[in-house]
């Protein structure tokens, strides 16, 4: 979730007044008897201490029946969930409910139950296109202070992308009614009594704002899982930064003539489909056949120029690994089209657990390694890490893409003070530079060197020029100890073990066969 979204709601919370409530006969009853409350239970991983998780803890929201027996829900809602009950609208029975696919980007997630009886004369919901400015919704759900179903009333206030959290933009639908905590998941409805949206948080210390995910981020990961049929899923992203081009100076060193808009290229990702296609100074100029502005916008749903505008990034925001993207740009001062293959970008601090983060760690003579990710960041320095974090690991978050599709930012995060490393202070997370004048490239490769390490001592240099030097011997000697005081099951986390065990016994392999 954004920074400054709420979440889900706690079992037990004050009563939180909500907004303009009108009489639950606004809709067919039918359609309320398929919104329904989740009760999740939840152990999230700790990525600070990587051998642990966090304290177990409940939590309420709501979800919605759809085509094929199933139900629709935030991905937060249900992340991480170790029991997940569904109550149907005036039932006392909790049935068990299983997570069958989740996308963070997206923040969705999709649930089944494979109780018979929880899906008698349930109906399935249907969904309608993205609703107008000024256009009446009604969200129903679940929300704090009380146990039953809650409806209230609010009107389409802005139409725009906006950041899901996980480097996504997203389409988003702002309305004036109250989305309060346990509210997310459910659905809002329109004058037709059809779906235009899943309540989705509302923004702090603002009344009345509230935002919902609309129905093309809705069919994108309802149609991404029919076709893949993956527990989680990622969307396909743009491999390249840009800049705005209105400025004249800039247009005529790019030569573009008064006819020509478009964006500047700044970077293209090593890593991502548009490399070896576009080039740093290419001015993108229509994406799929729509023309981009020179502040980076596209008309939205057909509107002229003078109406509605989306960010560019809407065009590319729902393909599917392996549409083609076709783009128009302005090379050299040469109008060129080009084609590529849409595909995922790998982050350089990723941020989605179980997709492609996970708590990795590796401790050695008392200092601890872990991969760098939002998640850390998180638990490290709390919500607020965008203020508290130091500016070295900003940077690499600002960075955005990967030299390499294996590339790692490895951390320095905690010293577990020791005879072996006393005298070296310790203050926050540190970039690891380098190892025995050896650049990290990632965590498997800080512990193959290591691992590998014959020198007398290990050197272990960090971002800002500052090194720590240990004993070969003693090192390895101290670790059985250190992890026993901290009570740390080993010396790395198990997928980096298999990892290592993998390697060893494909180079054994090698060298048998020779």
């Amino acid at each position: 979730m954004d920074g400054d979204m709420e979440d889900d709601a706690p079992l037990e919370l004050p009563s939180v007044p909500v907004s303009r409530v009108v009489p639950s006969e606004v809709l067919n009853p039918k359609l309320l008897g398929s919104v329904v409350k989740l009760f999740v239970t939840k152990a999230e991983p700790n990525y600070c201490m990587p051998w642990q998780v966090k304290p177990q803890r409940q939590s309420t929201s709501s979800a919605f029946v759809v085509s094929g027996r199933r139900l629709i829900t935030n991905a937060h809602c249900v992340f991480c969930e170790t029991s997940v009950r569904a109550r149907r609208r005036g039932s006392p029975k909790k049935f068990t409910a299983k997570v069958i696919t989740i996308n963070q980007q997206s923040d969705l997630a999709m649930l089944t139950v494979e109780d018979n009886s929880f899906w008698d004369n349930l109906e399935e919901l249907d969904f309608d296109q993205v609703p107008e400015l000024q256009e009446n919704v009604v969200v129903a759900g679940y929300p704090a202070g009380g146990d039953s179903i809650s409806v209230t009333k609010g009107v389409v206030s802005r139409v725009d992308l906006r950041d899901y959290g996980h480097g996504s933009f997203l389409l988003t639908i702002q309305i004036d009614a109250a989305i309060n905590a346990g509210n997310s998941g459910g659905p809002a409805f329109n004058k037709n009594d059809k779906v235009v949206g899943v309540a989705r948080a509302h923004l702090k210390n603002a009344q009345n704002i509230g935002y919902i995910i609309p129905l093309p981020v809705i069919k994108h990961f309802i149609a991404t899982f029919d076709k893949y049929q993956e527990q989680h899923q990622g969307l396909c992203g743009i491999g390249f930064r840009v800049q705005y081009a209105e400025n004249d100076h800039l247009r005529a060193k790019l030569r573009m003539r008064a006819e020509h808009t478009g964006v500047l290229v700044t970077t293209v990702s090593k890593t991502g489909p548009e490399h070896g296609v576009l080039e740093v100074g290419d001015v993108v100029m229509e994406a799929d056949g729509v023309k981009i502005a020179d502040d980076g916008t596209i008309p939205f749903r057909g509107s002229s120029w003078s109406e509605e505008r989306i960010s560019f990034l809407h065009q590319f925001n729902h393909k599917d690994r392996g549409d083609a993207v076709n783009l128009e740009i302005l090379r050299q001062g040469q109008v060129t089209p080009i084609q590529y293959e849409a595909g995922m970008i790998p982050a350089l601090v990723p941020s989605m657990h179980g997709y492609d983060c996970r708590p990795s760690y590796f401790v050695c003579g008392g200092l601890v390694f872990v991969p760098l990710t939002t998640r850390f960041l998180t638990d490290y320095y709390g919500s607020e890490w965008r203020r508290r974090c130091p500016a070295e690991l900003l940077h690499v978050l600002w960075r955005g893409f990967r030299e390499r599709v294996d590339e790692q930012c490895v951390v320095l995060c905690h010293l577990l003070v020791a005879d072996v490393n006393f005298g070296y202070k310790f203050h926050t997370a540190a970039v690891l530079k380098a190892f025995n004048d050896q650049p990290i490239l990632s965590l498997p490769s800080l512990v193959k060197l290591v691992t590998e390490c014959s020198a007398e001592y290990m050197e272990f240099k960090l971002e800002d020029g500052s090194q720590i030097v240990l004993s070969t011997d003693a090192a390895r000697k101290s670790e059985a100890e250190i992890l026993k005081q901290h009570n740390i099951p080993s010396a790395m986390s198990p997928d980096i073990s298999h990892g290592l065990s993998a390697a060893q016994h494909s180079a054994a392999n090698g060298d048998a066969s020779q």
